[in-house]
């Protein structure tokens, strides 16, 4: 058995791969984020320049407060935590597409700074056009540079994916180089 991805989730670190050129600026794509990869969200944000941060929903993956109200406060507590990564990152430009899991009106309070939208949102980043959504089919047919769902993300011209290991991994973070136009898909560490 294999510990060092055990050993870097304990210690909050996604291995980046070494092809990733840290001198390039990032868009963060998250999507059914559970509160103990926040450490991971940090990491990254340390390591690297992400000019904005694009989240898909379910923003505390394991709490669902629109089957479970009395989880309410800790899901608030979850965001609070979400909120203040950001904030120390100075991350100004947050984009959320709610899905039915979160609950708008916790959200508009721990991140007023966010831009919230259902059910897709667009948003323009550095002269780049995103659509995104929660689910895939709720994105309207357009011509954007950029179409981000949690199943399928995509460059329209550039088509280029790559994935830092396992290409079957469900849960993962998207990193995209807004130099190259590359996807950079960077699974959560197993635990």
């Amino acid at each position: 058995m294999n510990l060092i991805p055990q050993i870097q989730y304990w210690l909050g670190i996604i291995p980046l791969p070494e092809q990733i050129d840290r001198s390039h600026s990032y868009i963060l794509h998250l999507f059914d984020t559970p509160s103990y990869t926040y450490l991971l969200l940090d990491h990254l944000l340390r390591e690297l320049k992400v000019d904005a941060v694009i989240h898909n929903g379910n923003l505390s993956s394991q709490l669902n407060i629109s089957k479970n109200p009395h989880s309410k406060m800790e899901y608030e507590a979850h965001l609070e935590i979400f909120a203040r990564i950001l904030e120390t990152h100075l991350i100004s430009k947050l984009f959320i597409c709610l899905s039915p899991q979160d609950h708008e009106q916790s959200i508009r309070r721990a991140l007023p700074f966010a831009s919230i939208h259902t059910p897709f949102g667009h948003a323009t980043i550095d002269n780049q056009s995103y659509a995104f959504a929660y689910f895939q089919n709720n994105l309207p047919d357009s011509m954007d540079d950029f179409r981000l769902t949690p199943k399928k993300s995509i460059h329209f011209t550039t088509q280029k994916i790559n994935w830092s290991t396992n290409k079957s991994d469900n849960f993962f973070i998207e990193l995209i180089d807004t130099t190259t136009k590359s996807i950079w898909k960077l699974p959560y560490p197993h635990h």
